[in-house]
């Protein structure tokens, strides 16, 4: 059974690492991930299923498949946006990211599934059949992805070179049955594969980005810190989104410095976000007391030290921490918050543009302070897209803020308050301080302000467009469609009848798994491991949406989402199995089972709205995955104990219910991030799974 371990160990650590690569190079936000997970899942099911009918690699041969495989793919998705004309910052179309998914998740799936139906084909045929083995199977693999998550949280998220890992296969040999002379062979060539791939790293990230000379490359546990330079023009990434340029100074004195003249002395200002442009030292240029620099990535806090003099750095205060953590623990008060965020690409960027994190940033705001921060738009002509997204953002932040100002741009800064804000207020104190610019003038500031063009915007802005909240994501939604817009330029689609249009197919879709599985035993049995999948992927959706909220450290943490809910599957796997070797089970056990199933799925929302302190919410949802991952395994024992007595080719049980599951969780991820947070939000996607699991508990109950 040691070669589960080392195959869910393996799994585990290149799932993770193919999709931070994926994540920052192609797809830019978290949907695309869990459509990564679809893909890798299904071709996991695939490949198991083509294991049952044909041999296609010995085992001996597999350890450098999955080398060479995973090399090749690291090296594709670094080089494949630059073959379609793409930036490395520019965000593809989704049918691009759906294609390259496909591509670089599909094989290294489909090997995972077919080495599992191998390994087990091999212990069936040497050993005795056992019914109790088949779950083993699966808690074995489950137990290795578990340490493998572990292991890549705390000792290889800050990871540089990704081609190191393409190493890792020599585990297998450990516990390969085979001539020794022909295993040191094929282990020479995976070293000779990882020497030369990882150095060959540098040269394919400089392709990426299109010849640019790479000034550094830091991994960090929330993603890559890049900094290229070309044509003497000096650019920054952070987490595949452009952060900053060394050709920004005109934006930096616009952005500052119309901030802080909308208050007469500012005395103590927050700078939320990167500051690898000029941004703190054009706010030192006004009589600051106290400027508090704020970011979660301690790289880029470094960074910004070093981007300051001497003088100025002993004038600012250095923190790591979560922003909204930080606002929302920390009782210290500020005349102005600069939030200096990419637009909402992401969750991880949604949550600074939300009604929540807005409540936040007004708590700590003295009397008449400021809060600003810019979104894309346009000065002129509003498109219907960058409509709805501009409506969505500014619709939010009037549920919060009494007033604002607006400075129409390609980049429009946005300026609230409780008070009212003046243009003429704002020309005059930016007159009067007289503070030494090298680009924005009066003349420019008069321009910006111009009575005829905020009112423009202002009548344009439809009120009737929802509001952007943490768990109903609008914003992201209506971000993701502008920018979708460029390849799909007639692709409109309305929020409110696409979700009567959802809940309907979904009632159906319920209502139909429960006529097929009345056909017979066996069909039920697999149907209910298919649901298993479907609403356990659901719920492990919801629960990355929640985390990353709550912390903004998804990529920091997932090896342990994703590693406690496989521990959880193991040992849901091997209690299950021992309780049913010793007490059996009566045909009413699924109804209990899914039972289960609903009021767990209602504990979830019980917790995403009971806890409101983030320490809360972590370890609730560290405890969430646990168990959702021991429901999950639960089924494998469960189902196998109830087709060992029905099914007539016992070996092809393990096989079989594998598929099931996991092409169940392919159309949850599908499901998930296409329809259900997109356009019904977490809770109304998890009242669906809810009635979904309560369908089967009625069935099995009768």
């Amino acid at each position: 059974m040691a070669i589960f371990i080392v195959l869910g160990i393996t799994a585990s650590l290149y799932q993770l690492i193919l999709l931070r690569e994926f994540t920052f190079s192609i797809a830019k936000n978290e949907l695309s991930l869990v459509v990564a997970i679809g893909v890798w899942i299904i071709f996991c099911s695939l490949g198991s299923l083509a294991g049952r009918k044909k041999r296609f690699l010995e085992i001996s041969y597999l350890p450098f498949s999955y080398s060479l495989i995973f090399s090749l793919i690291v090296a594709s998705i670094h080089l494949v946006k630059k073959t379609a004309g793409l930036s490395y910052y520019e965000i593809a179309s989704f049918g691009f990211i759906a294609a390259s998914a496909l591509f670089f998740f599909g094989a290294i799936g489909f090997l995972v599934g077919y080495s599992f139906c191998l390994f087990c084909r091999n212990y069936l045929n040497r050993n005795k059949y056992s019914s109790s083995a088949f779950a083993n199977f699966f808690g074995y693999e489950a137990l290795g992805f578990f340490i493998g998550g572990i292991v890549f949280t705390f000792f290889l998220a800050t990871y540089r070179n990704p081609f190191i890992f393409s190493a890792l296969p020599l585990a297998f040999y450990l516990f390969i049955s085979d001539k020794l002379r022909k295993k040191i062979i094929f282990a020479f060539f995976i070293i000779i594969l990882t020497f030369f791939s990882a150095q060959s790293f540098k040269k394919i990230i400089e392709s990426e980005f299109k010849g640019a000379k790479i000034i550094f490359y830091k991994g960090t546990p929330y993603g890559p810190v890049i900094g290229v330079q070309k044509n003497k023009v000096s650019s920054f990434y952070l987490n595949g989104s452009l952060a900053g340029s060394s050709e920004d100074l005109f934006w930096d004195e616009k952005f500052i410095h119309t901030t802080l003249s909308a208050l007469k002395e500012p005395k103590d200002v927050l700078f939320i976000g990167s500051a690898f442009s000029n941004q703190l030292p054009e706010i030192l240029k006004h009589k600051v007391e106290n400027l508090h620099y704020l970011s979660l990535n301690k790289t880029v806090v470094s960074f910004a030290k070093k981007r300051v003099g001497r003088a100025e750095r002993e004038k600012i205060k250095f923190i790591v921490a979560d922003p909204r953590k930080y606002l929302k623990t920390n009782l210290k008060k500020y005349d102005c918050i600069i939030l200096n965020k990419p637009p909402p690409a992401s969750f991880s960027l949604n949550r600074f543009f939300t009604y929540e994190f807005f409540k936040l940033a007004a708590a700590r705001l003295k009397t008449g302070g400021v809060f600003s921060f810019f979104i894309p738009s346009k000065r002129d002509i509003l498109s219907p897209h960058i409509l709805k997204f501009n409506s969505c953002i500014l619709n939010t932040l009037d549920r919060v803020f009494d007033n604002k100002i607006l400075l129409p741009s390609d980049s429009m800064l946005v300026i609230a308050s409780h008070r009212k804000i003046s243009s003429r207020f704002i020309f005059d104190n930016f007159s009067q301080n007289k503070i030494g610019t090298d680009y924005l003038t009066i003349y420019h500031l008069k321009d910006y302000l111009a009575k005829n063009r905020r009112n423009y915007f202002r009548e344009k802005i439809d009120p009737a467009i929802g509001i952007n909240k943490d768990y109903y994501p609008l914003g992201f939604f209506y971000y993701l469609s502008l920018e979708q817009a460029k390849f799909y330029p007639h692709f409109f689609p309305e929020v409110k009848p696409a979700k009567t249009y959802i809940v309907f197919i979904f009632i159906l879709f319920g209502l139909s798994l429960i006529l097929l599985s009345l056909k017979n035993k066996k069909t039920n049995y697999f149907i209910s491991a298919f649901v298993t999948g479907f609403s356990s992927i659901t719920l492990t959706a919801f629960v990355f949406i929640l985390f990353q909220v709550s912390c903004g450290a998804l990529f920091e943490m997932a090896g342990i989402l994703t590693g406690l809910f496989m521990l959880g599957l193991a040992g849901g796997a091997f209690f299950v199995n021992m309780a049913l070797v010793k007490i059996g089970l009566k045909r009413s056990g699924l109804s209990f089972y899914f039972g289960f199933w609903v009021l767990f799925s209602l504990i979830l929302w019980a917790g995403g709205n009971l806890f409101t302190q983030p320490y809360q919410m972590i370890l609730f949802l560290y405890f969430y995955s646990l168990v959702s991952g021991a429901l999950t395994g639960a089924i494998y024992p469960l189902v196998s104990f109830y087709l060992a007595g029905d099914y007539r080719i016992k070996q092809t049980i393990p096989v079989s219910l594998y598929a099931a599951d996991l092409g169940g969780s392919f159309l949850g991820t599908l499901t998930v991030s296409v329809f259900f947070i997109p356009f019904l939000g977490v809770w109304a996607g998890l009242s669906l799974i809810v009635y979904l699991l309560a369908l089967f508990f009625i069935r099995n109950f009768y």
